[in-house]
Order: C-alpha cells, then sequence, then structure tokens
C-alpha cells in the first residue's frame, strides 16, 4: 500500500518537475535575452549618445528648433531615465543566480528521487517494521503491566476493572513473558 502511495506521489510529483523544468527554462531563455540587451546598453550608452551627437544633420533639413545632430531629436534625459531602470533592472538580475543555484539542488534532489532510491528506503523500512513487529508487541505488553501494575499500587480502579481481573490480566503476560522474553534476556 506504501508503495503504491509513494508512485501515485511520485507520478504528481513527475509531473510538477516536469511544468517546474519547462517553465524554468522558457524564464531563463527570457532572462538571458532581456539580461543581454540590458548589459550591451549598459555598456554601450555613453558610446552610442557619443554618435549621435558627433553626426551632424544635414543644414537643409535643420529646423529653427536647433536641431544640429542626430542627438538632439531624442530626449536626452529620457534616455538617461531609460538607462537608470535599466541599470535598477540589471542588478536584480544578479538575484538569480541565486535561483539557479535553489533549481540545481531541486533537480538534483528530484533526480535522486526519481531514481528509485526513496521506494528501496519504504520498502527496506516496511521489512525493519515487520522483522521488529514481536518487539512492538513486547512493549505493548510491557506497558500494559506497568499500568496494571501502578493502578494495583494506587488502587485507582475504574468501574470494569477490579483487582481479580488485573491479576488474572498480569498472569497471563507473566505467562507469555516467562516464555518469551525472559529467556532472550538472558542470552
Amino acid at each position: 500500500m506504501q508503495e503504491r502511495s509513494l508512485e501515485i506521489a511520485r507520478g504528481h510529483l513527475d509531473h510538477f518537475y516536469r511544468v517546474m523544468v519547462q517553465n524554468y527554462t522558457d524564464f531563463m531563455k527570457r532572462y538571458s535575452q532581456q539580461h543581454q540587451q540590458h548589459n550591451s546598453l549598459l555598456v554601450n550608452f555613453v558610446r552610442d549618445v557619443e554618435k549621435l551627437r558627433a553626426i551632424k544633420v544635414h543644414p537643409s533639413l535643420q529646423t529653427t528648433t536647433n536641431r544640429k545632430c542626430l542627438l538632439d531629436f531624442v530626449k536626452e534625459d529620457n534616455l538617461r531615465k531609460t538607462v537608470e531602470d535599466c541599470c535598477s533592472s540589471h542588478t536584480q538580475f544578479e538575484k538569480v543566480s541565486k535561483f539557479e543555484q535553489e533549481v540545481g539542488d531541486l533537480k538534483r534532489n528530484a533526480e535522486d528521487l526519481f531514481s528509485g532510491k526513496a521506494s528501496f528506503l519504504v520498502r527496506d523500512l516496511d521489512l525493519t517494521v515487520k522483522d521488529h513487529q514481536h518487539v512492538i508487541n513486547e512493549q505493548k505488553n510491557v506497558n500494559t503491566v506497568k499500568k496494571l501494575v501502578n493502578d494495583c499500587i494506587s488502587r485507582k480502579w475504574s468501574s470494569s476493572l477490579r483487582s481479580h481481573d488485573a491479576v488474572s490480566a498480569l498472569g497471563l503476560m507473566y505467562d507469555s513473558h516467562e516464555k518469551n522474553c525472559f529467556p532472550r534476556m538472558q542470552e
């Protein structure tokens, strides 16, 4: 039953893992393109502004608004604001590297889970529990005996439990312990 539950959970995990990897791949593709564009803009901005300033407009195209070079046709303040925004976004991109590390760790953990190691652990755990079931049962008996003895000593009897019943129950448990538990303890 546990193994079947694990297989179902693994199927769900596999589905969501594939969706996450696809979303991550799409994100990284867009991120790489945008990062490249931002980087290019930041690196080349001053040079490009100087080029716009250096390219003179033909005298016949110059208007009365005093536009002598190509830079005069754009609002330089708007360009600088765009570069500032780009620089701010670029700093946010640095956080993506931390995100990449976390996704890498998640991928490794998922791959370990998909490799089947977890199902072996569940099977091993199931076998271990079955192998130690007798110890669990013995511990239940010991706990019951302790409770009965403590109740006898403190004379706390419920209406359904009387001293005769307690002694009878202890007798059966004593026989079981004498035959099974005590010999093993002596070994």
